[in-house]
């Protein structure tokens, strides 16, 4: 079934510097915010910009959109021309971060581009496409909105990115509608989700993307005390285990019996029933427990989503954002750039054509047909 979710959204300012009133930037992205919080005061925000030394973002997804309008202010004049390529590598590589802590989101990273940003070399293209296939189904998706675009060769490049997370792309040619953009951008997402009790279609993940997950998740802690179970309350001897990241003490059984509540669409990687942290038990003993080949004397409750929203909020109250810069880990160089889009020119020159005599297929450069001779 389709269902909307709280949504986590990165906003990746990379428009030209100079060439755009930045006013109306702001004023589209904070229609972007506001309209998505009436809605649902779980949604987050961040952004992306760049800077000299590479893309700046906050440290952490936040609830408060004028933050958001305030730090790409106060950075304004520090904004240099984007790499479209580098920036949604970093966004990505942030959210799988945001993803191992974080449960039950939607992450979106929406792009405001134009003719001005740096290409994305071909070389890059497979890279960012493995990429967003591990991510697409977390979910992630990409939308992006192209202003005064006239570059045919990068609008098929990223295109064919915002396919493959079922996004949507955007080609406007005048500032004026950057609101009523945003604005429609501003709708949740439908995402596929399986029925509680639908077993046969419940989520998966690819055999190719399995590794992946499995390396993102934590290992249990060993943990030799006498405390009870934070699952069945019960305190024996039975084999206990921590979680490395709240230091929750469970039965191994337990989290073995809880993983299939929270599986992620791997049976044994699953979220810590406190602190929503992906963590991982071994495969055959998951499997014996869920099968019933290791008995569960005490069944845990069943899972019920806690409320997200206060945990979110209390765990921002801790940490105040701070803009952080990394290098741009797909810098490109002008040499480059301009090589791949006079190589791009030149292609599109040499269009294949069909002989309207002999039916033969060559090139557009070629003034008569090979074969027959006849004029093209």
């Amino acid at each position: 079934m389709e269902v909307r979710k709280s949504e986590d959204n990165m906003i990746f300012c990379g428009v030209t510097p100079g060439l755009v009133k930045m006013n109306r930037i702001y004023n589209a992205f904070s229609v972007f915010m506001k309209a998505k919080q009436e809605v649902d005061i779980s949604d987050r925000f961040n952004f992306i910009i760049f800077q000299n030394q590479g893309p700046s973002y906050l440290d952490h997804f936040i609830f408060e959109p004028k933050y958001i309008i305030d730090s790409i202010k106060a950075s304004e004049k520090r904004i240099v021309k984007s790499n479209i390529a580098g920036g949604i590598f970093v966004a990505i590589t942030f959210i799988i971060d945001v993803y191992k802590k974080i449960s039950d989101k939607v992450f979106r990273l929406i792009i405001l581009t134009d003719d001005g940003a740096h290409k994305i070399p071909s070389q890059y293209i497979t890279i960012l496409e493995d990429l967003i296939d591990k991510v697409k189904d977390m979910p992630f998706i990409i939308d992006i909105v192209r202003l005064n675009s006239y570059d045919t060769q990068e609008k098929e490049k990223l295109i064919k990115l915002v396919q493959l997370t079922k996004g949507k792309f955007y080609e406007i040619d005048n500032i004026k509608q950057l609101n009523s953009t945003f604005s429609s951008l501003s709708k949740k997402k439908l995402v596929t989700v399986p029925g509680y009790f639908d077993k046969e279609n419940a989520k998966r993940i690819s055999e190719r993307n399995i590794p992946f997950y499995v390396n993102l998740a934590d290992d249990f802690i060993n943990y030799k005390g006498n405390a009870a179970c934070a699952i069945c309350f019960q305190k024996d001897n039975d084999e206990k285990i921590k979680c490395p990241s709240c230091d929750i003490i469970i039965h191994k059984r337990c989290g073995a019996f809880w993983a299939e509540m929270t599986s992620i669409g791997i049976s044994y990687v699953f979220r810590c029933h406190n602190c929503f942290n992906l963590i991982k038990l071994d495969e055959q003993f998951v499997y014996d427990v869920q099968t019933g080949r290791i008995h569960m004397d005490t069944i845990p409750e069943e899972f019920t989503i806690g409320d997200m929203l206060n945990y979110l909020t209390e765990l921002e109250k801790k940490r105040k954002p701070k803009i952080i810069q990394v290098n741009d880990p797909m810098a490109i160089e002008e040499e480059t750039e301009e090589k791949e889009q006079n190589e791009y020119k030149t292609n599109k020159k040499e269009k294949k054509i069909i002989c309207s005599n002999c039916g033969n297929i060559t090139t557009s450069t070629n003034k008569q047909c090979p074969k027959c001779f006849f004029p093209l």
